[in-house]
């Protein structure tokens, strides 16, 4: 019986163990398919980590080989000092230069209503902002100094300074728009894009006739001259600037030219027929102004020194072609390059020669050139009357500080608003050399002269001015059909068209008294 009940017992423990495998092995079942899902979702999580890791590791190398050096724009922030081309010139020197024997020099320019009359040779020669947000213009305001601030004046720039300073932040409805200093910008952009590899500018590359035998380095010279003052005129100097490597080769090409022997002979020391000596001065006195090399103010103080010598061999008058005379448009532009050699400081204005010099050509200009009764001014002594140097009658006085009240400047400034739509129709530039005078004289003398003049001179510019690439024409202005606009050319042209629109803070008005 006992043996009995525990074959029971027995077979039930193994009927109780096979209903619990099965019930063991249903619920394996039922949670089978959640398991291959939860291994499935690991084993793509797991792969997809794995790719994410796999990518950092290559991609973090990629980045470092292909990632190109920093942009450096050909014409902003520069590439090296001196250009590649320049490197390969051996004529060529650095800004920094060594002393060398002072030279000496030969014939060359002029100008007037027929401003640049030639006795028998050919025909030749006569010379922001912004109150709305304008992407050239505040690029061009960033390039100014080194800090890409406008207010970085450079040590000692006086007269000179509101070419860096707040004034060209505006200036009111009479003084620069960003539409007048975007013409100033394109007209810079395509005399540097036509620069000579040499550093030098030719204006008969570009529709000119500003030759003189076999001196082009001296004619060039002048032409360098006149091409350098916009680029100073806005504030870009061999030291400061977008085109501060434009400045520095055009200097050196001048530079250059006065270092030859046969340059400043006694004699024969002048730059092209006289009114080259004026420009070449002007240039050379400006950038030394802002800082260039001891050679640079030893060539300006070089050639100031000759036109002072040159008008003491006869005395009170004021200069012509080739020497002392009476041609008041060559004394306009030698006067004035000599007040700007005065400005920098150089050794020889500081002379009483140089005091007799000025006050000579100051009583001449106010008693013999300049008539009160009528407002107009004289090409030659006892000639005829001109509007030309009525125009430079009133921008010489200026600068020799007489007040706006000169009886002559009245009378002029009548003359004057009666011939500005005369000059300037809204379309097309007429005569280059009373457009470029008459802004200088109108800017000086204020008024309702001035604000006429500027409406008109700013219309005419900026409507006449060429569109497109600077690599072409864009920002030129072709040359003109007057007498300096025929010898200058479009290089000519461009460079005096451009100082008008600067003219707002190229020269501070002068002090009335103070000349």
């Amino acid at each position: 019986m006992a043996e009995e009940m525990i074959m029971e017992e027995q077979e039930m423990l193994e009927l109780m163990d096979a209903e619990g495998e099965k019930t063991f092995v249903k619920k394996i079942r039922g949670v089978t398919p959640m398991l291959f899902l939860s291994l499935a979702m690991h084993l793509v999580l797991f792969l997809i980590l794995a790719l994410i890791r796999e990518e950092r590791v290559v991609e973090a190398p990629t980045i470092v080989i292909t990632t190109p050096p920093p942009h450096e724009d050909p014409i902003v922030d520069d590439p090296p000092v001196i250009d590649p081309p320049v490197i390969k010139k051996p004529t060529l020197v650095d800004v920094v230069d060594q002393p060398q024997d002072e030279p000496e020099s030969e014939d060359l320019v002029e100008v007037e209503d027929n401003p640049l009359e030639t006795e028998d040779l050919p025909e030749v020669f006569s010379e922001i902002p912004v109150e709305s947000p304008n992407l050239n213009v505040m690029n061009n305001l960033a390039a100014l100094t080194m800090s890409g601030s406008p207010n970085n004046i450079p040590s000692g720039s006086g007269i000179f300074g509101d070419r860096f300073g707040p004034k060209k932040i505006g200036t009111g409805p009479n003084g620069p728009t960003a539409a007048s200093e975007d013409a100033v910008n394109s007209a810079l952009r395509w005399l540097a894009e036509h620069q000579e590899p040499d550093g030098s500018w030719n204006a008969e590359k570009y529709e000119g006739h500003f030759k003189w035998g076999n001196q082009k380095e001296i004619d060039q010279s002048v032409m360098t001259a006149m091409a350098l003052l916009p680029f100073l005129g806005a504030g870009h100097t061999e030291k400061n600037g977008e085109y501060r490597r434009t400045v520095q080769k055009g200097v050196r090409y001048i530079n250059q030219t006065m270092s030859k022997p046969e340059l400043f002979k006694k004699g024969k020391g002048h730059f092209t027929r006289m009114y080259g000596s004026g420009l070449v001065l002007m240039a050379l006195s400006e950038t030394s102004l802002f800082g260039s090399s001891d050679k640079t103010r030893r060539h300006a103080n070089r050639i100031a020194e000759y036109l002072i010598d040159v008008y003491l061999e006869k005395p009170g008058q004021g200069w012509h072609y080739n020497g002392p005379g009476d041609d008041f448009s060559v004394s306009g532009w030698v006067a004035l390059g000599l007040k700007s050699a005065k400005y920098a400081g150089l050794e020889v204005m500081g002379t009483e020669k140089a005091k007799r010099v000025m006050d000579g050509y100051r009583q001449w200009t106010h008693e013999v050139m300049t008539d009160p009764e009528t407002g107009k001014g004289k090409y030659r002594n006892g000639g005829g009357h001109a509007h030309s140097m009525t125009l430079v009658g009133m921008f010489a006085k200026q600068f020799l500080g007489f007040p706006k009240s000169d009886p002559f400047l009245v009378k002029a400034t009548k003359n004057v608003e009666q011939r500005v739509a005369v000059l300037m129709n809204g379309e097309k530039v007429s005569d280059v050399y009373q457009i470029y005078y008459g802004t200088l004289a109108a800017y000086q003398q204020d008024g309702d002269l001035w604000r006429s003049w500027n409406g008109a001179m700013k219309k005419t510019l900026l409507g006449s001015q060429r569109r497109g690439d600077t690599k072409e024409l864009g920002g030129s202005w072709d040359p003109t059909s007057d007498h300096t606009g025929k010898v200058v050319g479009r290089v000519g042209v461009t460079a005096l068209m451009a100082l008008c629109l600067e003219v707002y803070y190229r020269f501070e008005r002068y002090d009335e008294g103070n000349g």
